[in-house]
């Protein structure tokens, strides 16, 4: 429900706010539902979108990394190596 409020936010152009709705269900959803459940999976996604579109890029590079990361050790497990990943994606 909180992340909903974030899209609204963000839909409106209200970035502040939405980076602190998106802070509060992170940091909700990590404590209820732990770091690798989807919901959780999904607002860090956001997360790292705000921050990108905040242009603040060292942010969202840490958001999309925990993001990739996660959602490659969630479908490939042990057979495949996600430690590729752990620098997340560059922009440049």
């Amino acid at each position: 429900m909180v992340n909903n409020l974030g899209l609204l936010y963000v839909d409106q152009g209200k970035l502040v706010e939405a980076e602190q709705i998106y802070e509060r269900a992170l940091r909700g959803k990590e404590a209820v539902l732990g770091p690798k459940h989807t919901s959780t999976r999904y607002t860090v996604g956001h997360l790292g979108i705000l921050y990108k579109n905040q242009g603040k890029l060292p942010s969202s590079e840490f958001q999309f990394g925990r993001f990739y990361r996660n959602i490659l050790k969630y479908f490939f497990c042990s057979a495949w190596d996600a430690s590729v990943f752990e620098q997340g994606p560059r922009f440049t």
